[in-house]
């Protein structure tokens, strides 16, 4: 069952036994989500956290091309020249700088590497006629009362509310190992909790990966038994 920011707000002050109005609660709500949501993150990979960029033209001579300001990390590149699409071999930097080293020598790019923050490096320097495609992970916009619902809080409610338990607990200084009876384990509690509900999810997430592709090939009849 999914969970609103509302209704997500309203579980988190009922543990913590706090009002939603209390001015510490307030101050610390944006940090427990952030934790919450970034753990999950890091834990799972979720298709929700997944984009692809419009093709856009690459630039004739210029061996680099801008990354995504929301990027993570690049999961996949291509290049198209006409209705061929090529995709991009990851390198490292000094692969690229070895393999291509006059870069006034123009060609289709193969590789494909990380240069910092805000640029990435192919190679060959583009020729004409080519555009690139980026599919990468983000970090989709927290929940808040302006977003108040995303891909976690749709599929994963359970995670989200753990993982913000834990954080929660260690605020209001409740550590602790699994299974105790007082508000002083709470932290290891929430913690179990959430690697519980991890596993499961990893297990559910992996189903989606499995399948290969499908054999269209028809089955060949059984034989008729011939020998009565």
């Amino acid at each position: 069952m999914s969970k609103t920011y509302a209704e997500f707000v309203a579980m988190l002050s009922n543990h913590m036994v706090t009002d939603t109005t209390d001015p510490d609660f307030v101050a610390i709500l944006p940090r427990i989500i952030e934790s919450a949501e970034m753990r999950i993150y890091r834990d799972l990979d979720l298709p929700g956290t997944r984009k692809t960029t419009s093709p856009a033209a690459l630039t004739v001579g210029v061996a680099s091309i801008s990354r995504p300001s929301d990027m993570v990390f690049l999961r996949d590149a291509w290049i198209t020249s006409g209705n061929t699409r090529t995709e991009l071999q990851r390198r490292d930097e000094t692969f690229l700088r070895g393999y291509w080293p006059d870069l006034t020598q123009t060609g289709t790019p193969k590789y494909i590497a990380v240069h910092d923050d805000g640029t990435l490096q192919i190679a060959p320097t583009p020729t004409a006629g080519l555009t690139y495609t980026l599919f990468y992970t983000y970090r989709p916009t927290p929940l808040s009362a302006s977003n108040t619902t995303t891909w976690i809080t749709t599929f994963y409610p359970d995670l989200m509310d753990y993982a913000a338990l834990v954080y929660a607990s260690g605020f209001q200084k409740n550590f602790g190992a699994v299974g105790a009876v007082d508000d002083a384990q709470a932290g290891g509690t929430w913690g179990a909790l959430y690697l519980s509900g991890l596993a499961v999810a990893k297990n559910e997430m992996s189903l989606d990966k499995s399948f290969g592709p499908f054999d269209h090939t028809p089955t060949p009849p059984i034989a008729a038994n011939t020998s009565a």
